[in-house]
């Protein structure tokens, strides 16, 4: 059968039409496929020479720059050297260096791209969401005191990368007025690490901590965004967040993840009044609470609450009894721990964790 084709195949020539218009379809793919490659060059090229070209000018820039910052030159030296259409590149140029510099150095770096600054403005929606993103990251950077209106605007891109760099840059305690914006907004940034956004919010400092409390108390929010506001809280040693978080571990069924940023908010801003509160969940199916239970029990816990933490020690999980063991431990218990070390299952653990501070079980 195979001979058969073959030969069939063979017998094809230039009067068959099949064989014709294979033959052009070969044609066609071909001048594509060089048609591609001529395409994939000339744009290498084409990208070669523009950074050729933007080296060039920092290079004219550069020494001007320096020469503004330490007053040997006016700043009207170095804008005669940019033309109108390298203000986006100017720009870039000013980034760079502002990002590593503060306090007056970086205001006469703001100064100097201020009349570039509404160019910019004008394109930051346009491109692609890596193009606005840039944009937008330069002019919060460049023109922070004046840009806060269009960072607003940029929380409703339809990019999250966008949406990211806006937040980024209005995370700061001069906008902290703007942490009810922020937090309402962050449903859209559901695939950023919740640490980061935690941090960001952390940074507003202490003026956003009403709105943050507010926020964590509505049911109403997705989980994760709770638990986010958790832990900036935390981040920002909350104790009347502390006392809310008090309150809400009081509610039944808590999603998990809600309930460990709760404790773990507990654990640095709370006091013994909250202990309480944290008993409960020393017995939660979970094995992630429970380590973060026997964490806040043994931070603020009273004396009456060791024999507690000991007996967390023979908690199925060796991670909840290693947290006991540290708890303990901080508490200088050391007396409940030598009793626990007599048993021979928990003497490894015991012995571990008070090594881990060069000390040791008699």
């Amino acid at each position: 059968m195979l001979e058969t084709l073959l030969q069939k195949l063979l017998e094809f020539t230039f009067g068959d039409r099949l064989f014709r218009v294979a033959l052009l379809m070969l044609y066609g793919l071909s001048a594509l496929a060089g048609l591609l490659i001529i395409t994939a060059v000339l744009l290498r090229a084409l990208r070669d020479y523009q950074q050729r070209q933007r080296q060039k000018r920092e290079q004219r820039w550069y020494p001007l720059l320096l020469a503004v910052l330490t007053d040997a030159q006016p700043p009207q030296a170095l804008w005669a050297q940019v033309s109108p259409k390298e203000a986006m590149d100017f720009c870039a140029f000013l980034y760079r260096f502002a990002r590593r510099v503060t306090g007056s150095e970086l205001e006469r770096l703001h100064a100097l791209a201020a009349p570039y600054l509404p160019r910019l403005e004008r394109q930051v929606f346009r491109g692609t969401p890596e193009e606005r993103a840039f944009r937008l990251q330069i002019l919060g950077v460049l023109g922070r005191h004046t840009q806060t209106e269009l960072l607003v605007q940029a929380l409703d891109d339809p990019a999250p990368l966008v949406v990211l760099v806006a937040f980024r840059q209005l995370a700061h305690p001069e906008t902290a007025y703007l942490a009810p914006i922020l937090i309402d907004r962050m449903p859209r940034l559901h695939q950023t690490s919740p640490a980061l956004l935690a941090a960001l919010l952390a940074r507003l400092g202490f003026d956003a901590l009403p709105a943050l409390r507010q926020a964590l108390l509505d049911e109403h929010r997705p989980v994760w965004v709770r638990v986010v506001l958790a832990d900036a809280l935390h981040r920002l040693n909350d104790p009347r967040g502390a006392h809310l978080a008090a309150d809400l571990l009081q509610h039944p069924d808590l999603p998990a993840e809600l309930v460990q940023a709760l404790l773990r908010l507990i654990t640095v801003a709370g006091t013994p009044a909250h202990q309480e509160a944290i008993l409960p969940y020393l017995q939660h199916p979970d094995e992630a609470v429970r380590v973060e239970a026997v964490r806040a029990l043994g931070a603020v816990g009273s004396e009456a609450q060791l024999p507690r933490l000991a007996a967390s020690l023979q908690d199925p999980s060796p991670w909840v009894a290693m947290a006991a063991a540290r708890a303990l431990k901080q508490r200088q218990a050391i007396t409940l721990l030598q009793e626990a070390a007599r048993q021979p299952a928990l003497r490894p653990l015991i012995e571990q964790v008070l090594h881990e501070d060069s000390a040791s079980i008699p």
